[in-house]
């Protein structure tokens, strides 16, 4: 059984917690709603293994490539964060 996943979207709220960091990603989705008007999904995702600084790199509205695992808890955990696009 397969069990990863691969995102792209933009960085919409970053947590940080004594013990870990949460990434709040906004994904946009692939269609309208009733106003006409394209909706965001808000996903939450911790960073594996990554160092406690990633938070210095990261900035919010920043477009990341992320690609990792889901947890028994219907935790994501990130691998593998990239930078696509940096902020305004």
């Amino acid at each position: 059984m397969i069990n990863s996943f691969v995102i792209v979207g933009r960085i919409n709220n970053i947590k940080i917690d004594k013990d870990s960091t949460t990434l709040v990603i906004a994904i946009k989705r692939p269609y309208k709603n009733c106003s006409g008007e394209y909706e965001d999904d808000l996903l939450e995702v911790r960073p594996f293994k990554m160092p406690d600084s990633i938070d210095a790199f990261l900035n919010i509205d920043d477009v990341v490539g992320i690609k990792g695992r889901i947890q028994s808890d219907n935790v994501l955990l990130a691998e593998k964060v990239t930078i696509v696009k940096k902020g305004d």
